[in-house]
C-alpha cells in the first residue's frame, strides 16, 4: 500500500488524491464490504494445532519446525489437518493476531477510537453465514452439538452462561434462521439455519454495528447498507419474475463482489449491479456515493440518531432506520 501510495503518479494515477508531503496515511476513504474490526487473539490459540502437526508430519524434532513443514509433503500436512475434523476451523475462527504493527486486536482498538477517519462505506449481505456453515451443520445436529461447537470452535472462553445466551438470541425455530426470510424452507439439516444465523452475526453483522457504533459519524461521511440477493429467472429475463431467494445460501458472502461488482449479473439485468458499480465509482473518485449524475435514489449519510440503512435490493434500494435496520 505505502508502495503504491509512493508511486501512483508514475503509473498515472492523481497525485492530487494522494495524501500531503509527510502524511502517514495510506487510505483516503475506505469500502468495508463484508467487512469490520474483528476480533483476534494471540498465537496461544493456535499452538495446539500447530504442535499436532508438526507431530504427524516429522517435524517435531526438527531445529527450525517452520522450514521443516515448507519442505514436507503436501499430502502430509493435508492428512494432518484433516485429523483435526472441524477443530480445524479454530484456528481461522480465531483469526490470529500476528501482524507486528497491530498491537492490539481490532474491536479492542475500534471501541477505543484507534482507527483512520476517513469517508467509509460499510455493509454486509443478508445472509453471510450460510456459506461458512455447509460443513458445520453436519456436526451440529442437536442443541448439544450447537453449543459445543461455538464454545469449542469459536469462543473457548466463552462461559456456559455465554452459550446459553446466545443460543437464546438465536432459538431454533427455524423459520427466524438464516436464510432470513424464507420461513421452513432451506432447512438442510435441523441446525443449518440456526448456525448460519449466528456465524453471520457474529462474524459480520455485529463486528459492522461495532464498526459504526465507534466510528466518527458526526464530523466523517459514512454510509452502510446491507443487500438482499434475488436473481432474474427464466433465462435472467426479468419480465419473467425473479427468483427472490437463492436456495439454501440465501444473499450469501461474496455474491455481492463476484455478481454484482465485477458484474456476473449483467448491468442491464440487475438493479443490485447498477447501484454497486454507480455508487462504487462515485465514491473511488469523489469520496461519495451520490455524485454519479445518473437517476439513482439518493443514499442517506449514517447517523448516531437514524442508524440509515440503504436495503440494496432488486426492486429498488430502501432507506431503512432503527437499530434492527442496521
Amino acid at each position: 500500500m505505502q508502495w503504491v501510495q509512493e508511486h501512483i503518479a508514475d503509473f498515472g494515477g492523481d497525485p492530487d488524491q494522494d495524501e500531503g508531503e509527510g502524511a502517514t496515511d495510506l487510505f483516503r476513504g475506505a469500502m468495508a464490504l463484508s467487512n469490520g474490526p474483528v476480533m483476534v487473539e494471540s498465537a496461544e490459540r493456535a499452538q495446539p494445532f500447530f504442535d499436532h502437526m508438526v507431530e504427524r508430519t516429522g517435524c517435531a524434532d526438527a531445529s527450525d519446525k517452520i522450514a521443516c513443514l515448507k519442505v514436507t509433503d503436501f499430502d502430509d500436512i493435508m492428512a494432518s489437518v484433516n485429523e483435526e475434523g472441524m477443530r480445524k476451523f479454530n484456528v481461522g475462527m480465531s483469526r490470529i493476531l500476528i501482524l507486528k504493527h497491530l498491537k492490539d486486536s481490532p474491536h479492542r482498538l475500534a471501541a477505543a477510537g484507534k482507527m483512520a477517519s476517513v469517508p467509509l462505506i460499510t455493509g454486509d449481505m443478508r445472509d453471510e453465514g450460510t456459506l461458512f456453515s455447509l460443513l458445520a451443520q453436519l456436526e451440529t445436529l442437536s442443541d448439544e452439538d450447537f453449543a459445543d461447537y461455538f464454545q469449542t470452535i469459536w469462543r473457548p472462553k466463552a462461559t456456559d452462561a455465554d452459550i446459553a445466551g446466545l443460543m437464546k438470541l438465536h432459538p431454533a425455530d427455524i423459520t427466524k434462521g438464516s436464510p432470513f426470510g424464507t420461513g421452513i424452507l432451506n432447512a438442510v439439516t435441523p441446525k443449518f439455519k440456526r448456525l448460519a444465523a449466528v456465524v453471520g452475526d457474529f462474524s459480520f453483522q455485529a463486528q459492522r454495528r461495532n464498526l459504526l457504533a465507534h466510528y466518527n459519524v458526526s464530523e466523517q461521511t459514512v454510509w452502510n447498507y446491507v443487500t438482499d440477493v434475488s436473481i432474474p429467472s427464466a433465462g435472467l429475463l426479468p419480465d419473467f419474475g425473479v427468483l427472490t431467494h437463492l436456495p439454501v445460501l440465501g444473499s450469501f458472502h461474496a455474491f455481492d463482489v463476484r455478481f454484482y461488482m465485477f458484474a456476473g449479473l449483467p448491468y442491464a439485468l440487475s438493479k443490485n449491479t447498477q447501484t454497486y458499480q454507480v455508487t462504487a465509482i462515485s465514491f473511488i473518485r469523489t469520496l461519495n456515493p451520490n455524485n454519479h449524475g445518473l437517476d439513482f435514489a439518493e443514499w442517506p449519510r449514517y447517523s448516531e440518531e437514524g442508524l440509515e440503512t440503504s436495503n440494496f435490493k432488486e426492486s429498488e434500494p430502501e432507506v431503512t432506520q432503527g437499530r434492527l435496520a442496521c
